[in-house]
């Protein structure tokens, strides 16, 4: 295709439609069990998202829309400020409009511009993803990605390897409890003021956030829990996503409890357990810093740890942190990426 006949520039109200189907073209290609976007599932994505969106698109003569470079904003906090994060997701091109990488083609052009709108302060203080094989290297090529994590490790349990449920955190049985509800609450906010200074590298898992994240999704099957103590006080929450990436896997999604707190992380994997077991699933997985003390929490109540599929790549904007400071400090689950 000829590189005059189109236009670079910020989203606008409509693109919707075109981005649904650019998405439909460009991840449906070749995948058998392809299930299309929705629009219900856009708005959720991307209008609905409280801190808004950062989308970059590429539009032919025609008005078609032949490439997307976006990112999902969200509030974290670094040491004692707050600042704006925004993971790369669905970065596209469309298949007429693929070239070869000896010359910048539209792709490149959208992402480079994209990076100049929004790659620095104010508008961000870090850029991450969870690149797929194909952006990856074209990534850290061509705009300066930055491997941060590589791989990802996994906690998780099989059931064939381990058959006696009960053996799972029973040092803590009768420590606390886990109480499945409908829907986040305001005292998720009390929670997050109360634990944020022993997470001085995480994104803010305050309500506004929890009911977008979580309660406001159209299409994924989360089961949120609350962990309660004995005298009823809220010491943490936790999230699961049955069948993710359509596999028997029981995903645990996310866990928000004190760092210190290895009684309500042997809850929540003693309450993951017993759901993933009546559920028919064959093994839990969860995403936890390996120098975040929860990662150790999980392994002493009886998960064990592999090193994953993915890479989680991070670019920093915050003078004050360096890149060995937000290792020691970052803290991450499933629910912090796209990995639906």
């Amino acid at each position: 295709m000829s590189e005059s006949n189109y236009e670079i520039r910020p989203y606008l109200p409509g693109d919707e439609a075109g981005l649904i189907e650019l998405w439909n073209a460009v991840f449906g290609e070749g995948a058998a069990d392809f299930a299309p976007r929705t629009l219900a599932q856009w708005r959720w994505l991307w209008a609905d998202n409280p801190m808004g969106r950062q989308i970059m698109v590429a539009a032919a003569e025609s008005g078609q829309l032949i490439a997307h470079y976006g990112a999902i904003p969200a509030r974290i906090q670094i040491g004692t400020e707050v600042h704006v994060s925004a993971q790369m997701i669905d970065s596209m091109v469309h298949p007429e409009w693929r070239r070869g990488l000896q010359r910048e083609g539209v792709f490149l052009k959208t992402a480079r511009t994209f990076f100049e709108k929004w790659g620095h302060l104010p508008e961000n203080g870090v850029h991450y993803g969870f690149p797929n094989k194909r952006v990856y290297p074209i990534g850290r090529r061509y705009l300066k990605y930055s491997s941060f994590i590589e791989p990802v490790p996994v906690v998780h349990r099989n059931f064939f390897e381990d058959g006696d449920d009960d053996a799972v955190g029973r040092a803590h049985a009768d420590a606390a409890e886990a109480v499945a509800i409908e829907r986040f609450g305001p005292e998720l906010n009390e929670l997050w003021e109360r634990l944020a200074p022993a997470y001085p590298f995480a994104h803010v898992r305050d309500l506004a956030y929890l009911r977008w994240r979580y309660d406001g999704c159209p299409w994924l099957p989360y089961r949120r829990f609350l962990i309660r103590g004995r005298g009823g006080e809220l010491r943490g929450y936790f999230v699961l996503r049955e069948k993710w990436q359509n596999l028997p896997i029981l995903a645990l999604t996310d866990l928000f409890v004190a760092p210190d707190d290895a009684a309500a992380v042997a809850v929540a994997l003693r309450a993951a357990t017993r759901h993933a077991r009546a559920t028919g699933h064959a093994r839990i997985e969860g995403w936890l810093p390996e120098r975040h003390p929860t990662f150790a929490h999980a392994l002493a109540a009886g998960f064990r740890t592999e090193p994953g599929l993915y890479v989680m790549c991070m670019n920093l904007f915050v003078p004050t942190l360096s890149r060995e400071q937000a290792l020691a400090q970052c803290y991450y689950t499933i629910g912090d990426s796209d990995v639906w």
